[in-house]
């Protein structure tokens, strides 16, 4: 399993996960399988995801994401997108592992008052 988390800072697994997912520009991977670590900086803001995805991602740890962006995601990906209780990576990454970390849902989303939830609703195309 590949997964895709959004971090502060580059500390390897002991990075904190970013309070949102849309508001950073690191993202850490984790290969369960090969038990690798890899960084990307999408400062440029290149849609670092797409290419992950083409990678391999099949799963997202964050804490929360806008309405737009989850509803694309849940509709045009195949993505699991899980919600992170614990503030490091590895505390995360472990309880997913052993399938005790909750699906992100609606309460976790973020509560933005310009956001309709929507694309439509969006200054930028999701």
């Amino acid at each position: 399993m590949k997964i895709c988390l959004p971090i502060n800072s580059d500390d390897g697994l002991n990075s904190l996960v970013n309070d949102d997912f849309d508001s950073t520009n690191l993202y850490m991977t984790y290969d369960s399988a090969k038990r690798a670590v890899e960084v990307f900086d999408d400062q440029d803001h290149d849609n670092v995801l797409a290419s992950m995805i083409n990678d391999g991602v099949t799963a997202i740890i964050t804490k929360t994401m806008k309405p737009a962006a989850f509803a694309v995601l849940t509709k045009r990906t195949e993505l699991a997108i899980y919600h992170a209780p614990l503030p490091r990576c590895f505390d995360n990454i472990e309880k997913l592992l052993k399938n005790d970390l909750p699906k992100l849902d609606m309460n976790h989303l973020n509560k933005l008052t310009s956001c309709g939830g929507s694309c439509s609703s969006c200054v930028k195309e999701c």
